[in-house]
C-alpha cells in the first residue's frame, strides 16, 4: 500500500538491475541512443536519472532490457523533472496509446515479465516525497 503522501497509483521496484537507453522521438529521428540509469520501474513507468535536460511532456524512446527480456522503442513521456546535482531526474510515464508497436500484447507481456521479476526479488523502491523545484503537470503520475 502506498503512503497518503505518495503521487505514484502503482508501486515502484528497484530498476538498478535493468539496462535501458533512450533517445528523443522526432519525426527525424537523428541522434542515437543514450544510456541512462532506472531508479525505479513498474510497467507504467519509470524515474531515470541522465545528464541531458527533457521538458516536461516530451516524448521519448527507450530500450529497456532486464535479463533476457527486452523491450525496444518503448514511447513515454516525461511527466516529471527534478534537477540535481549532476544532472535530471524524470518521471517517464509510458504511452500505450502512441502507436500500434505500444498497444500490442509483446509489449505489455514484456514490460509485466520485468516488472515480476524485479518483484520476486524483493526489490522495492524507496517512496520519496516530491523535493521543492520539481513539476509534474499530471496528478496521476506513476
Amino acid at each position: 500500500m502506498l503512503s497518503s503522501n505518495e503521487r505514484r497509483q502503482y508501486q515502484r521496484l528497484s530498476g538498478s538491475t535493468i539496462q535501458c537507453e533512450v533517445k528523443r522521438k522526432s519525426l527525424f529521428r537523428f541522434g542515437g541512443y543514450k544510456k541512462i540509469e532506472v531508479v525505479d520501474f513498474n510497467r507504467f513507468g519509470a524515474r531515470v536519472l541522465h545528464s541531458e535536460r527533457f521538458r516536461i511532456g516530451e516524448e521519448l524512446l527507450l530500450n529497456i532490457n532486464r535479463q533476457s527480456t527486452n523491450v525496444r522503442e518503448v514511447v513515454g513521456f516525461v511527466c516529471h523533472v527534478e534537477e540535481l546535482e549532476d544532472g535530471y531526474s524524470y518521471g517517464v510515464q509510458f504511452d500505450f496509446s502512441a502507436n500500434k508497436h505500444m498497444r500490442s500484447a509483446e509489449v505489455e507481456e514484456s514490460l509485466s515479465l520485468i516488472e515480476e521479476v524485479l518483484g520476486t526479488t524483493g526489490a522495492l523502491a524507496s517512496a520519496s516525497k516530491p523535493q521543492t523545484g520539481t513539476q509534474s503537470p499530471h496528478s496521476g503520475t506513476p
